[in-house]
């Protein structure tokens, strides 16, 4: 309930649809036993007929009859509705009853058996009779409820709180009116209506298409004044059909701010005109681009400076990370009568940035130039541990190399001395080509190299 809470502290209400009995796969992933199984081969329950029908469609109004008259699909519904009370205190649920297609009811023998025990002569009274028992069981809760127009277009009884969302409009289907007369129509039954058709933000078009949106008045409708004060305001709708995550926010910003200016400002005919309207929706769309939210251009122009998000001010530069070059340098060449031992070069590097962990233990290179004499012994005292670098310098730290001399007359060779890491064989160290310098860095931090 977390979404709740948090619009709630910034005025917002949230009333959430669950729509049934079409549009009902949802249920199905969770209670496949409440759907009704299509016959799509005539035969066989459980069968699809694409694209008229899946295996499964639509809640099942025909469940054995339990619990006081009720089937098992209606006893679920009433536990469904308590929960939804209890969950959402905004005092609407949105109930759907819109959209039930009926080919597998109309398939379906189980169906049609429902029909003749309840004298149904056509399968659009199954609707009916599943609509009825939902709203029954909604005044019984008790919950306020919104609803599709469907019901209503159909003379179905509904409580005096409840609101009607008007969907329907021409440019939808042919076989539909115009928006205007249905809003007519419900206004004229007393019905309270909130508007949808102006607003179907997933449909798109080239060019301005906002404004279409922002000259749609839901109260733009012939009516008396008592019948436009029913009217409670609009809703813009963005159907998932095309929409996912990835064209989700351009899609609906800022279009959908134009059907909120309209919404929240005088009726058409009182407000400023569109061209207005234009240069602050364009403003509030780079105000939305700086903020982060992917907004598409609402005019052709750019938004400059404001088209970069907030976090990254364009008059500042990117942080520049120097680096350090490590070079190895070649040992003297030494007399005949001299064999030269070298220490390791040991180097450490420090990035300047104090976000970095302390540096880790530095990495070894090392050089032996070729022998030019008889093996023998050089004894090297251990080299003391490398002192801690402070974190926010930028140094490279090389030790001196230690070189000593032996006496010209050539000694018998001996074996290293046990349990000393650094007394060895001159002969039998190969020589080593110097490796790069690598940095280890935390799993949570960008890799370095230097």
């Amino acid at each position: 309930m977390d979404i709740v809470e948090y619009a709630r502290y910034r005025g917002i209400r949230v009333i959430p649809e669950f729509d049934t009995p079409g549009h009902a796969q949802g249920f199905g992933k969770a209670f496949p036993h409440l759907l009704t199984p299509c016959y799509g081969d005539g035969r066989t329950a459980g069968t699809p007929n694409y694209p008229y029908h899946a295996a499964y469609e639509n809640l099942d109004p025909t469940n054995p009859q339990v619990f006081k008259n009720f089937s098992e699909v209606y006893e679920f519904l009433k536990a469904f509705l308590v929960d939804l009370k209890v969950s959402f205190v905004d005092g609407y649920i949105h109930l759907g009853l819109d959209e039930v297609f009926l080919p597998c009811w109309s398939g379906s023998p189980v169906v049609r058996a429902f029909m003749t025990r309840h004298n149904y002569t056509e399968v659009r009274q199954v609707e009916q009779h599943y609509v009825e028992k939902v709203l029954e069981l909604a005044h019984l809760t008790p919950i306020n409820y919104v609803t599709w127009q469907d019901p209503a277009d159909r003379g179905i009884k509904m409580s005096n709180t409840s609101v009607v969302q008007v969907w329907k409009d021409v440019s939808l289907s042919s076989k539909m009116r115009g928006w205007r007369d249905y809003a007519h129509d419900l206004t004229e039954a007393g019905h309270q209506v909130i508007l949808s058709s102006c607003w179907y933000i997933n449909y798109i078009t080239y060019g301005q298409d906002w404004r279409n949106f922002y000259n749609c008045d839901p109260t733009d409708f012939q009516g008396t004044e008592e019948q436009k004060k029913l009217v409670l305001g609009g809703e813009a709708a963005m159907w998932g059909e095309y929409v996912d995550a990835t064209n989700l926010l351009p899609r609906l910003w800022p279009r959908a701010s134009a059907a909120a200016e309209r919404l929240w400002s005088l009726p058409i005919s009182e407000a400023p005109s569109v061209d207005e309207a234009a240069y602050r929706l364009d403003q509030h769309r780079c105000r939305m681009l700086r903020r982060g939210v992917p907004a598409q251009p609402i005019l052709n122009g750019y938004c400059g400076e404001w088209e970069v998000p907030q976090e990254i001010p364009m008059s500042t530069s990117p942080p520049r990370i120097e680096r350090t070059s490590t070079t190895t340098t070649a040992a003297p060449t030494t007399p005949p009568s001299q064999t030269t031992s070298i220490m390791p070069t040991t180097t450490a590097t420090v990035l300047n940035a104090t976000t970095l962990p302390p540096s880790p233990l530095p990495t070894t290179s090392a050089t032996t130039p070729p022998s030019t004499t008889q093996p023998t012994v050089a004894t090297e005292a251990t080299p003391a541990p490398p002192q801690e670098i402070p974190e926010a310098v930028l140094s490279t730290v090389t030790e001196n190399e230690d070189v000593q001399e032996v006496p010209a007359t050539p000694a018998p060779p001996a074996a290293p001395l046990e349990g000393d890491p650094t007394n060895t064989v001159q002969q039998a160290i190969p020589e080593v080509e110097a490796s790069p310098l690598e940095t280890p860095v935390e799993d949570d931090m960008p890799s370095q190299s230097s």
